[in-house]
């Protein structure tokens, strides 16, 4: 099992970015998890059900899409050490 059968829609902060990439001509486009909760029939479906729904949105594409959870936050390596 991975993290998209394990967390649904409703578990997501509403600013959440997820990212949307085709697995066809890899193109990349982002929404909000806010804009995927506005609509009811989706709230409790699980993650691995919103990718398989989502499609590219690149024209004439319309390519199966793989999924990821987008941070802003900036990365830094491991500073410390044992003493």
């Amino acid at each position: 099992m991975n993290w998209k059968a394990e967390i649904q829609l409703r578990d997501l902060d509403p600013d959440q970015m997820i990212e949307f990439i085709c697995r066809s001509c890899s193109h990349v486009h982002h929404r909000k998890a806010s804009e995927l909760q506005a609509r009811a029939d989706l709230m409790f479906h699980w993650m691995i059900e919103i990718e398989r729904d989502e499609t590219c949105r690149k024209r004439g594409c319309r390519g199966q899409c793989r999924m990821a959870l987008y941070h802003e936050c900036e990365a830094s390596g491991f500073v410390g050490g044992l003493a």
